[in-house]
């Protein structure tokens, strides 16, 4: 259970920045938005990275590690300019981020066991249908 706290951590911050981005839109062009964002989320890697190593932590790296690296940013800008149009919609933010998060499980989910080989249980197929039932719901309520 310890990575609980990091998902919860997580799941905050990333709250946070669904929030910002919601005040934001329409109030900046998203190709800034998404820029300003994007520069803006190095600084607290940065400073882990500088932190992690004056402490005397390896700072290992690898080929793989590096190209994966890069292409999770590159999604991340790509990822960040759609939400900014999705947001510049007009659509709620209470709408907006829970379908997108359920949209999001259920891709993450089909990437594990197709591309990871991860195993399929029961608890995960149920996990998945309730996914859908609470996509829709949540989709049908912006009526």
């Amino acid at each position: 259970m310890g990575w609980l706290i990091f998902t919860l951590f997580s799941a905050f911050f990333n709250s946070l920045m669904d929030l910002f981005s919601k005040l934001s839109s329409g109030k900046i062009h998203n190709g800034a938005g998404a820029t300003l964002i994007c520069l803006f989320a190095a600084i607290p890697t940065l400073i882990y990275l500088l932190v992690s190593k004056l402490s005397g932590q390896e700072i290992n790296t690898s080929k793989e590690g590096i190209l994966f690296s890069a292409a999770a940013g590159l999604t991340v800008g790509v990822a960040t300019i759609f939400a900014l149009k999705m947001f510049s919609t007009g659509i709620s933010l209470s709408i907006a981020v829970p379908v997108l998060r359920i949209s999001m499980i259920i891709i993450a989910s089909v990437f594990g066991v197709i591309l990871l080989k991860e195993a399929v249980s029961w608890k995960l197929i149920a996990g998945l249908i309730l996914s859908f039932i609470g996509l829709f719901l949540i989709s049908a309520s912006k009526s």
